[in-house]
């Protein structure tokens, strides 16, 4: 099995978990049936955040085990200062998750700091395609220092959800309707109908099963932010 794959079948895993609401963990079934174990966790490392995603839609502690396996992903893939700091940005975000330390960590801080000043109120294009790369972070656990940016960049994010619905690039769209999502909760306004916007991309049907699990989180975050 390749990396986009096995990427596809976590996501598939994932997306099933939440949208079935039976408590499994995906994660942990993934790695118990995966022929080859680098490649099941670099399928880890391209979700990042994304594969814990049932326990913090349950706002629940990431079970040991998966925590474990999350952690070996990092070990044996790490990443450094060569790294683009979106990628950075994520894996340390996946790191504190697991972690039993003060969040948001030292690492996280410096991520963000970094990236503040290379992205945050740039170019709408700039910022929308930065958006994007962050999105397995696109959770409220994991943005406390970007939540409030996102509040900020409701015109661009809009303008670049536009572009992307535009060109039907859905894969592109549904990572920013996350950032979308959480900066509604926050009180921002991108200009457009953005439970629709979801729905389109999900009645398209297309960038498989990892843009339906960016919908699958948005819806989630629209609905919470319902309930609140």
């Amino acid at each position: 099995m390749d990396l986009s794959s096995a990427t596809d079948e976590l996501a598939a895993a994932v997306h099933s978990a939440l949208t079935d609401h039976d408590g499994r963990q995906p994660l942990a079934g993934f790695l118990a049936t995966a022929p080859r174990m680098d490649t099941a966790l670099a399928a880890v490392r391209v979700l990042g955040c994304d594969a814990l995603a049932p326990a913090l839609v349950r706002g629940t502690p990431v079970a040991p085990a998966e925590g474990e396996a999350v952690r070996e992903a990092l070990r044996r893939l790490p990443v450094d200062g060569r790294h683009p700091v979106e990628l950075r940005m994520v894996s340390a975000a996946v790191n504190d998750l697991t972690s039993s330390g003060p969040v948001p960590s030292r690492t996280v801080r410096e991520a963000h700091a970094e990236w503040a000043e290379r992205v945050d109120g740039g170019d709408w294009r700039a910022l929308s395609l930065s958006a994007a790369w962050l999105a397995p972070m696109a959770w409220p656990a994991t943005s406390t220092l970007l939540a409030p940016c996102a509040a900020r960049w409701t015109r661009e994010v809009g303008r670049g959800l536009t572009r992307a619905l535009l060109r039907r690039d859905f894969a592109f769209a549904a990572r920013l309707t996350r950032w979308a999502a959480l900066a509604r909760r926050e009180g921002g306004d991108v200009g457009l109908d953005l439970p629709g916007a979801v729905e389109y991309v999900e009645w398209c049907g297309a960038g498989g099963p990892v843009t339906a699990l960016h919908t699958a989180v948005s819806r989630h975050l629209l609905s919470s932010r319902e309930a609140t």
